[in-house]
């Protein structure tokens, strides 16, 4: 059922579940890779789904949690990362750099490292806590220096379009091979070997204490610090169409990513995953999931961004699957 926002609150009109089919009534629609995010009604108002906000699922929550929106001007959020872009509005990159990245930004690295079956002996889930907010305070490379480059550039920073070889030990997807970005810091950590197709250099690093500012000025700031990276990944465009007054498609376009910033992206994504890859090179280890990893032996613990937090203790590991890891005689969830 619709949530009905209070007309205190400018802007909202109602988040729903689910979005039902375009019915009569419908004047607009915007879609992202074939699935509609919100619609708007030919008398006023905009539909929108609130499955994005997971931290705040009851009417009150959600209910304050656009409220704090609106005090700030962000109106009709479509999930925490709104609250993010719009108040911070990323450098574009040059139209030459934005064509040069249009690949692929590989997702988190989620593998298991040993066989199903049982393990005896103690093991640790350990997570990182706020990792893709963490990796953001190290900076991140300043669009207005992207140059790109037929070959590797022992000179400048970059990332590289690369024909890897598989590479046994690295993280994913560099232990598969294939085509892939990567980043000069990761040829070197994992020994990545390959052909270099070209690359995007840079020469400075754009100042990000703008950005821990847009994150940290919310009560929800973990929440907006997991999500407020994905739209750099986001390279397909929103798609928007216009409907009649029976409901029936007139018109459809193509509206570009203007967020979009691969190189961001991955650099994010790429120092969680390098910070897993030094857990597995002194322990023996289960499974690596996204920012959590199993393994053997204690690691050093701490309260900062980027801290190993303990999240359970194994007596002893059985592995079912990915998704399935329990202690040794304990039921599995």
């Amino acid at each position: 059922m619709p949530l009905v926002l209070d007309a205190a609150v400018p802007g909202c009109d109602a988040y729903v579940w689910s979005l039902p089919p375009v019915e009569p009534g419908v004047v607009r629609s915007w879609s992202y890779q074939n699935s509609m995010r919100s619609f708007q009604w030919r008398d006023g108002g905009i539909v929108k789904s609130r499955v994005a906000f997971a931290s705040h699922r009851t009417p009150d929550s959600f209910f304050a949690l656009l409220e704090a929106g609106a005090s700030k001007g962000v109106l009709r959020p479509s999930s925490y990362s709104s609250f993010f872009h719009d108040r911070f509005h990323s450098p574009r990159p040059s139209g030459a750099a934005r064509r040069a990245m249009g690949w692929l930004v590989p997702g988190g690295w989620e593998a298991l490292l040993l066989p199903r079956g049982d393990y005896e002996g103690k093991w640790y889930r350990y997570d990182l806590r706020s990792a893709y907010l963490w990796a953001l305070g190290a900076g991140l490379p300043d669009p207005t220096t992207y140059r790109h480059t037929d070959k590797f550039d022992k000179q400048y920073d970059g990332c590289y379009v690369i024909h890897c070889l598989p590479t046994p030990g690295a993280p994913y997807p560099y232990d598969r091979g294939g085509l892939w970005p990567v980043l000069r810091d990761e040829i070197e950590l994992y020994g990545i070997r390959g052909r270099v197709l070209y690359g995007v250099t840079w020469s400075q690093m754009f100042p990000v204490d703008a950005m821990l500012k847009a994150i940290f000025d919310w009560p929800f700031w973990k929440e907006v610090g997991r999500a407020y990276w994905g739209r750099w990944a986001a390279t397909a465009p929103l798609e928007c169409s216009t409907y009649d007054t029976d409901g029936v498609r007139v018109k459809t376009w193509q509206m570009p990513a203007t967020h979009c910033n691969p190189i961001w992206a991955h650099v994010i994504l790429s120092r969680v995953r390098a910070r897993l890859y030094e857990a597995t090179r002194n322990a023996r280890v289960a499974r690596v999931y996204v920012d959590n990893v199993i393994v053997d032996r204690p690691l050093p613990e701490g309260d900062g961004l980027g801290s190993w937090r303990l999240e359970h203790e194994y007596g002893g590991l059985r592995i079912s699957n990915l998704h399935r890891i329990t202690s040794i005689g304990e039921l599995p969830l």
